[in-house]
């Protein structure tokens, strides 16, 4: 049945809540083209060090990699724990901060949003700190940019081959949820072009993760009348959608490409790609193989 299926319990799954950038389609070019863009914005004599930051965070051989948290205001690095109580924290430059100062500068948990506390959960948030550190104010023009591209260039964007049919045959059994951060707009075209626009009962976008992640929780028990029990979530980004479902009771599956993190009890499993939680659809899917 395959690996997947002895750290879960198919038996509970009643309801399949996805993600979608990262999750739905594996693509890494749109995070170049986007790091491109950011770097145009910069004045001429630090796009050279935005660059070689980027490289560096993207090799682990940066403090900001994916995982972490970068403050913007105080151009700090962080590293958190489950509970977004502080580890770690380093300077731009790698120097570590001393644990008196840690505690002086955050002696709470930090509240990660999209604003100043940064989450490097995917492949986004890498050149947007970097940018953030160089003295760019706004990344959005670049972002919105980016999805334009991702949806206008022919090959952009390549279907998972065997998704489509795997999550239309599932959907005949399970409801199938979409949660993204992206707008309506952006949502129904990545959708088409990954051949996914007819394959899900519910499409949640602008959702606001990971500070709406609970209150979406909510949300489709309330439409659903599922407990988040029966819920399975399947993302790329721990804070956004593993940590904040995992506290309510549901299971999850974390997508994870560059083996950020370890697999544990905070975690779930942990996948390299959809393709991996292939043996899980066909498991639950009865005759599969008489459907096809």
């Amino acid at each position: 049945m395959g690996e997947i299926l002895e750290k879960i319990d198919p038996g509970k799954i009643k309801l399949f809540l996805f993600d979608l950038d990262g999750t739905l389609y594996e693509d890494q070019d749109h995070f170049d083209f986007y790091a491109q863009c950011l770097a145009e914005r910069l004045e001429p004599g630090k796009r050279n060090l935005f660059w070689e930051d980027l490289q560096a965070s993207r090799r682990g051989e940066h403090p900001l990699r994916l995982g972490r948290v970068y403050d913007l205001e105080k151009d700090l690095i962080l590293e958190i724990d489950r509970e977004a109580r502080i580890k770690r924290a380093w300077t731009w430059e790698g120097r570590a901060l001393e644990k008196g100062r840690l505690r002086t500068f955050y002696p709470l948990q930090v509240r990660c949003n999209m604003e100043n506390m940064l989450y490097m959960g995917d492949g986004w948030w890498l050149p947007a700190a970097c940018a953030f550190h160089y003295g760019l104010k706004d990344p959005g023009y670049c972002y919105q940019k980016t999805k334009d591209w991702l949806a206008e260039t022919d090959r952009a964007l390549q279907p998972i081959p065997g998704l489509a049919e795997k999550l239309s045959l599932l959907s005949e059994t399970y409801p199938l949820v979409l949660a993204t951060n992206s707008d309506q707009e952006d949502t129904e075209r990545l959708l088409k072009l990954l051949e996914l626009e007819q394959i899900f009962n519910s499409i949640f976008t602008c959702c606001e993760k990971p500070a709406g992640t609970k209150f979406l929780a909510k949300k489709i028990e309330e439409d659903f009348a599922i407990d988040p029990e029966g819920f399975i979530s399947i993302g790329d980004n721990f804070l956004n959608e593993i940590g904040p479902l995992r506290d309510t009771g549901a299971q999850s599956i974390l997508i994870d490409p560059h083996g950020v993190f370890s697999e544990d009890g905070e975690t779930g499993p942990v996948v390299k790609s959809i393709r991996d939680i292939f043996p899980l659809f066909d498991y639950l899917v009865p005759d599969y193989t008489d459907k096809n």
